[in-house]
């Protein structure tokens, strides 16, 4: 028998050699595997293989004419939010910002010359986010939000400068 963290590893059959365990979200700790041998004579190794591997139990018999390799392979799901809670331009929130709407357009005070100092608010801890910010006022800002699970969002923003 093959345990996971305490409990019987779920669907075990000794004549099955390959196992995949599900892990939720954000799980950090690999679960420990342990196990009971079929008898004293047998000698059992292991080799861990993390979260994200392929951990193996090896028993061979006491004459060892035979033996089982057990594999056990962790998933951890990823989150696949892809999604910003807010957008800053010179500290102020983007007016009406959605973060399941990608394109806005901005509407800047007379007078201005420079590009807005952007800052993001990311939906989740997991994200990457990466900002090419315009050149120029009639350039586009473009803000790329990966999610931990590879799926990612783009938000554009054009600037528009109250003309007098």
């Amino acid at each position: 028998m093959i345990y996971v963290d305490g409990k019987e590893l779920v669907g075990f059959d000794k004549d099955k050699t390959s196992y995949t365990v599900n892990l939720g979200l954000g799980v950090s700790i690999t679960p420990k595997i342990t196990w009971k041998q079929g008898d004293n004579y047998q000698t059992v190794t292991f080799v861990d293989g993390g979260l994200d591997g392929t951990s193996q139990i090896t028993v061979k018999s006491q004459s060892g004419t035979s033996t089982t390799i057990y594999r056990i392979t962790f998933v951890v799901q990823k989150s696949s939010v892809s999604t910003l809670t807010d957008i800053k331009l010179n500290g102020i929130s983007i007016d009406g910002f959605d973060p399941n709407v990608k394109d806005y357009v901005v509407n800047l005070p007379l007078g201005t010359t420079t590009v807005p100092t952007l800052t993001y608010t990311k939906g989740d801890d997991n994200q990457t986010v990466t900002v090419n910010n315009a050149a120029n006022l009639s350039g586009t800002t473009r803000v790329t939000v990966t999610a931990q699970d590879g799926s990612y969002s783009i938000y554009t923003i054009k600037y528009s400068v109250q003309q007098s």
